[in-house]
């Protein structure tokens, strides 16, 4: 492909991801070879429904300097070293989808996979956990290279995959959710309580007197865990920047307990209901309802293997505070 079409073809793909639930608002990005000295990787903080091919940026392998109207995913050091370690790589994706992540945290063995499939991801292991944009993750993600996977579980974090097409990358990610989706260890809880709709239209009703954006998210994992009366504890990078370290429970699904939850946190477990998200506009609140719900996953996969796997409070407040001031002051300023 010629730098249009790869640039094309970038964007085509982070649209593709975000249809297909792999990534939502601005989280994971897409990156392309362009040369043997250069490849094209998607702008940091920008919705993929908006990026146009002029957004996306051309960084150096070698320097690691890029040109482009917008500065480039934080991430661009983890696809630069895809592209120097391994030379029939052409297409780089980082996705954060549910399942994966969740197997990422705890749980995957090399047996969760018959040989065929591993080999149809291009081998598969599990990077150590690094914050994003730091030499830490880079060196675990070199380590976890060296051992020639071309799908790594970046605990905490999400998926890389690398591939030699936009194709390849893209069955890759799609096969990869659906075997995760099979080896889940999660419980739901088949009796858990739902409210009836025209009780719950009256409880959000009252609930946006303070909180005009509040919505519910229903679905069975959130609803296991408020039926559980189990608070989620941030374990993957994007609910401790967006939500902060923990979604508590409300005792009832009243109103004003509700209301009081969210003035405190911009989601909150309620009987019944599942969850109760609500942000700082349409956007933010949907994106919270997904990042509720690939948390509760999380949490009952973790939960059925005797496992915690959380992040280190100091690691949840920085990831936070930096998400606040800067990702969302770039939604804001529409950049």
């Amino acid at each position: 492909m010629d730098d249009q079409a790869l640039r094309t073809c970038i964007c085509e793909t982070g649209r593709e991801l975000l249809e297909n639930g792999l990534i939502a608002r601005t989280w994971g990005n897409v990156s392309a070879r362009a040369d043997g000295g250069h490849y094209l990787v998607t702008p940091s903080g920008m919705d993929y429904g908006s990026i146009a091919p002029e957004d996306i940026a051309l960084c150096d392998l070698a320097t690691g300097k890029w040109t482009g109207p917008r500065r480039p995913s934080g991430e661009r050091a983890v696809h630069a070293l895809a592209y120097s370690m391994f030379e029939d790589v052409n297409f780089v994706i980082h996705t954060h989808q549910t399942y994966a992540s969740a197997l990422g945290l705890c749980g995957y063995k090399p047996g969760c996979f018959t040989g065929e499939e591993r080999q149809q991801l291009g081998g598969v292991t599990v990077a150590r956990y690094g914050l994003s944009g730091t030499k830490t993750l880079q060196n675990a993600m070199r380590e976890a290279m060296s051992r020639g996977a071309r799908t790594i579980f970046m605990a905490h974090h999400g998926v890389l995959i690398c591939a030699r097409s936009h194709d390849e990358a893209l069955m890759r990610a799609q096969l990869l959710e659906r075997l995760c989706r099979r080896c889940w260890q999660g419980v739901l809880e088949q009796a858990a309580p739902v409210m009836e709709q025209k009780r719950l239209d009256s409880v959000l009703a009252k609930v946006r007197h303070a909180h005009p954006l509040a919505c519910a998210a229903r679905t069975d994992a959130l609803l296991t865990m408020a039926a559980l009366n189990r608070p989620i504890r941030a374990q993957l990078d994007d609910m401790a920047q967006m939500i902060g370290p923990v979604i508590p429970v409300t005792q009832s699904a009243a109103a004003g307990e509700i209301s009081a939850a969210l003035d405190k946190r911009c989601a909150v477990l309620v009987p019944g209901v599942g969850a109760v998200v609500c942000g700082k506009d349409e956007d933010d609140t949907q994106a919270l309802a997904v990042l509720a719900d690939k948390a509760a996953v999380c949490a009952l996969h973790t939960a059925a293997l005797g496992q915690r796997a959380q992040l280190s409070r100091a690691d949840i407040a920085l990831q936070h505070l930096v998400y606040q001031q800067k990702y969302a002051k770039q939604k804001e300023a529409g950049k």
